[in-house]
C-alpha cells in the first residue's frame, strides 16, 4: 500500500507465511466461505486501510484458494 502513495499500483499474490496471513487480509475466514464453493468460483473481498481501499481477489481451485491483492481495477459484472 505504500507504494500507492508514490502512485505505483500494482497486485501481489498473497500467501501464508509460517502460521499467518499477512495483517489486514482474514485468509482464514476466505478459505472457509470458498471451502464449498464450486471448482473456479470467484469473490472479491473490499478491504480499507487509513482510508486506502484495496481488493482481495479470490479463485478457488482443487485444492486451494487463491489470492491475490490488487490497488487497481474492479472485478465487475455485465448485465448481458
Amino acid at each position: 500500500l505504500a507504494l500507492h502513495d508514490v502512485g505505483v499500483f500494482g497486485q501481489a499474490l498473497i500467501k501464508k507465511r509460517g502460521r499467518f496471513w499477512p495483517k489486514y487480509v482474514p485468509g482464514n475466514q476466505i478459505d472457509e466461505y470458498m471451502k464449498d464453493k464450486p471448482l473456479g468460483y470467484a469473490a472479491t473481498l473490499k478491504q480499507c486501510i487509513d482510508g486506502k481501499g484495496f481488493l482481495v481477489h479470490c479463485q478457488k481451485d482443487d485444492c486451494y484458494v487463491t489470492k491475490i491483492l490488487s490497488r487497481h481495477g474492479l472485478i465487475q459484472t455485465n448485465d448481458d
